[in-house]
C-alpha cells in the first residue's frame, strides 16, 4: 500500500536490510508535483519553485519517535510556520481541547495510548 502511494505521487522508496540489525525504508516524494512546475523550471533543472511558507498557521505534530518528530517540527519550522508537538494522540487531543490553536493536524497512525491516528483526527474533527 505504501510503495503504491508513493509511486502514484511521483516518488521512490528505498528498501536496506542487514540480517541482525534490522531493515529501513526510504520514502521519497517529490516536494512539488512536476504538472506545477513551468517549462522554464523543468529544462533549467537547477531552479526550484518557491515552496509554499507559512503565514501564522499552527502544525501539530504528532509522532512518538522522538526523532523523528524533531525532525518534522525542524523541517516545519523552515517553512515558517508554526508548531506544537505531541508524543502520542492522547497528550495531541488534550492540546486543542485545552484551547490550543491548531490549524492543522500532522500524525502518526500507530502510536501508545488510547488514541491511534485515525482516532485522534476523528475525535479533533
Amino acid at each position: 500500500m505504501v510503495y503504491g502511494f508513493v509511486r502514484q505521487s511521483g516518488g521512490h522508496v528505498t528498501l536496506y536490510s542487514e540480517l541482525g540489525l534490522g531493515t529501513s525504508f526510504g520514502l521519497y516524494s517529490p516536494a512539488v508535483p512536476h504538472e506545477m512546475l513551468t517549462k522554464d523550471v523543468r529544462l533549467a533543472g537547477h531552479q526550484h519553485h518557491a515552496l509554499p511558507r507559512g503565514n501564522g498557521e499552527r502544525i501539530l505534530i504528532v509522532e512518538d519517535n522522538a526523532r523523528v518528530r524533531k525532525l518534522s517540527v525542524e523541517r516545519i519550522l523552515d517553512l515558517s510556520f508554526a508548531t506544537l508537538e505531541a508524543e502520542n494522540g492522547d497528550r495531541a487531543y488534550e492540546m486543542p481541547k485545552g484551547g490550543a490553536q491548531v490549524d492543522l493536524v500532522v500524525s502518526d497512525l500507530v502510536m501508545p495510548g488510547t488514541l491511534n491516528g485515525y482516532d485522534l483526527t476523528a475525535k479533533i474533527a
